[in-house]
C-alpha cells in the first residue's frame, strides 16, 4: 500500500517510483510505475517539468518526505487505510488498535496549525476509498477542537469517524461510483450502508456502543430529513452530528473518477444554505469559521488566468486570503514577484486548488 507525493523534479533520485504517467509531445514516456534511471531523470529535467508524484509507503517516508506534517499525514493515512482492509478482510480490529492513531491526530490538531495537515493532505496523491475515511475523521476532530468538546469525547469521535463508511463496502461498488443520479430503489441500497456498517461492528463485538450509533446515525439529519431512523434535533447523536458535517464537507470537495470536488469557498456556500435544516448551526458556524480555508503555502489559480501562492490568512475570513502571484496573465513565470491581497479584491475569484 503507497500514496503519491509531489517531488521537485530537482529532488528526485534513482531508484524512485512515478505514481504518474508522464506525457512527451502528447505521447506516453514514463507510465505510472516506473522505476526512475538516471537517463530517465535527466529526460525528465530536459521536459522542464517542475514537479512529479512519486510513490511513497511506510519503508520510505523518511529519505523521500522532508515535511514534518506531510510525513504524518502519510504515515497516518497508512495505518488508517490498513485498519480498512483489515474490516474488509474479515478481521478482528480492536479499539486498542484505532485510539492510538485518533491520539496522535487529536495531538496534531490541538497543539499544531492543523491547517498545515489540510495543505498536506492537498499535496499527498491518495486513494478516496481511503482518504476519505482519514478527513473525515480529521475534520470531526478540527470541529470538536473549535466548539471545545473533550479530549476524552473526542478520541470516541474520531475513532467513530475513521469507521463511519465501513458499511460501504457492503454495497455494490458501481452504485457507488454511479456518475447518474441513483434511482429510488438504487438510493435504498446505498443507504442501508449505515446500518450495515453498525451490524459489522456490532459482530466485531469489542466496538463501544457510542461508536456504533454514530456510525448508525451520521446521515441523520436535525429536520427528520436524514436515514435510517428518521431522527431529529438532539435525538441525533452529537458525535454522528459532527460526523455528518464532515462527511458531507469532504464529499463535496474531494476529486473522484467520475466528478470533480467544489473549491472550499464553493463548499462554504453550499453548506451554509444547510444551517438550522440539515446541521446544527454552531457546527457549521465552527466548520466555516476554522477549518475551510485556502492554507498557506496552496498553489491557487485565479480567474485572472494567473498561478499564486497563499502566504497569508485573514482569521475573519480565510477564503480570501493574501497571496504571492506567480506568473503573468500568460502564464509565464514572474521574474519578480508580488502581493495580492484578494480581501478587497472581489472582482479576483479563486477557479482551481492545485493538487
Amino acid at each position: 500500500m503507497n500514496v503519491g507525493v509531489k517531488i521537485p523534479i530537482n529532488e528526485l533520485k534513482e531508484g524512485m517510483i512515478t505514481a504518474q504517467d508522464v506525457l512527451k509531445q502528447g505521447k506516453m514516456f514514463l507510465k505510472e510505475g516506473t522505476v526512475l534511471k538516471a537517463n530517465y531523470l535527466q529526460a525528465l529535467r530536459a521536459l522542464r517539468l517542475k514537479t512529479l508524484y512519486v510513490k511513497v509507503d511506510k519503508g520510505n517516508i523518511s529519505t523521500i518526505i522532508g515535511n514534518e506534517m506531510e510525513r504524518f499525514y502519510i504515515s497516518t493515512y497508512l495505518s488508517i487505510s490498513q485498519i480498512i482492509e483489515d474490516i474488509i478482510e474479515g478481521k478482528q480490529v480492536t479499539l486498542g488498535q484505532i485510539f492510538p492513531i485518533v491520539e496522535t491526530i487529536i495531538d496534531k490538531v490541538y497543539f499544531h496549525d492543523c491547517r498545515e495537515l489540510i495543505l498536506a493532505g492537498i499535496k499527498v496523491k491518495t486513494s478516496y476509498k481511503y482518504a476519505h475515511f482519514f478527513n473525515v475523521c480529521l475534520y470531526s476532530i478540527m470541529i470538536s477542537k473549535a466548539i471545545k468538546m473533550s479530549q476524552s469525547e473526542t478520541v470516541y469521535l474520531g475513532a467513530a469517524a475513521i469507521l463511519h463508511d465501513v458499511g460501504k463496502f457492503r454495497i455494490p461498488q458501481h452504485l457507488l461510483e454511479k456518475p447518474q443520479r441513483l434511482t429510488k430503489e438504487e438510493f435504498e441500497v446505498v443507504k442501508t450502508h449505515t446500518t450495515q456498517g453498525y451490524m459489522m461492528l456490532l459482530n466485531m463485538g469489542v466496538i463501544d456502543k457510542q461508536i456504533a450509533d454514530a456510525v448508525l446515525q451520521h446521515h441523520e439529519r436535525i429536520d427528520g430529513s436524514g436515514y435510517p431512523i428518521g431522527l431529529k434535533g438532539a435525538a441525533i447523536e452529537k458525535l454522528a452530528q459532527i460526523i455528518g458535517l464532515a462527511d458531507t464537507y469532504d464529499a463535496i470537495t474531494s476529486h473522484r473518477s467520475y466528478k470533480r470536488g467544489v473549491l472550499p469557498h464553493e463548499a462554504a456556500s453550499i453548506i451554509e444554505q444547510f444551517k438550522g435544516n440539515l446541521f446544527n448551526g454552531e457546527l457549521v458556524e465552527a466548520l466555516i469559521k476554522h477549518i475551510i480555508c485556502y492554507p498557506v503555502g496552496s498553489e491557487l489559480l485565479l480567474n485572472t488566468n494567473q498561478v499564486v501562492e497563499v502566504i497569508k490568512t485573514h482569521p475573519d475570513e480565510p477564503l480570501r486570503p493574501v497571496v504571492k502571484v506567480l506568473t503573468d496573465k500568460n502564464g509565464s513565470v514572474l521574474s519578480s514577484t508580488y502581493t495580492l491581497d484578494l480581501k478587497p479584491h472581489t472582482e479576483v475569484q479563486i477557479v482551481e486548488i492545485f493538487r
